[in-house]
C-alpha cells in the first residue's frame, strides 16, 4: 500500500516562498553574472534531518549577496523577516510549523571583493501533505 503522505520538494518551496516574499532575486546556483543580480540569495538544503509521523526539519543554508556591506546586511534583515513570516504559514503545497535559525548571518569572504557575502542556516519544521 502507498504511503498516503508526501513531504513534497522543500527546497523548491522555500525558492517560492523567498522569491514572492523578498525583494532579492533568489537562485539554487549563484549565477555567472551575480553582480548584475544583486541583491541575491542562494538557497541550499544541506544534511540533518529529523522525521516523526507529523513533522519533518530540513536545514537550509541561505547565502545573501550584495554589492555592499550596508545592502547586505538590508537584505539580511529581510531574509530573516521573511522566514520569521513563514513560522506557521504556507501554501497548498506545504505547512510550516515553526523555523529556527541555528547560525545567524556571518560575513564569509567571496572571491570577487566587489561582493558581499553572509551566510545563515535555518531549520524549516514542516508537515506532510496528504496525496
Amino acid at each position: 500500500m502507498a504511503d498516503p503522505l508526501t513531504w513534497g520538494n522543500p527546497e523548491k518551496q522555500l525558492l517560492r516562498w523567498l522569491i514572492a516574499h523578498t525583494t532579492s532575486s533568489v537562485y539554487t546556483q549563484t549565477p555567472g553574472d551575480l553582480v548584475a543580480h544583486l541583491p541575491a540569495l542562494k538557497v541550499e538544503r544541506v544534511g540533518g534531518s529529523r522525521i516523526n509521523d507529523h513533522t519533518r526539519d530540513v536545514y537550509f543554508e541561505i547565502e545573501v549577496f550584495a554589492s555592499t556591506r550596508g545592502a547586505m546586511w538590508d537584505a539580511v534583515s529581510e531574509l530573516e523577516y521573511c522566514m520569521r513570516e513563514l513560522s506557521a504559514n504556507g501554501t497548498a503545497d506545504w505547512y510550516v510549523d515553526n523555523i529556527t535559525e541555528v547560525f545567524s548571518a556571518a560575513v564569509i569572504p567571496y572571491e570577487n571583493p566587489g561582493i558581499c557575502r553572509a551566510t545563515s542556516t535555518y531549520v524549516v519544521a514542516l508537515r506532510p501533505r496528504i496525496k
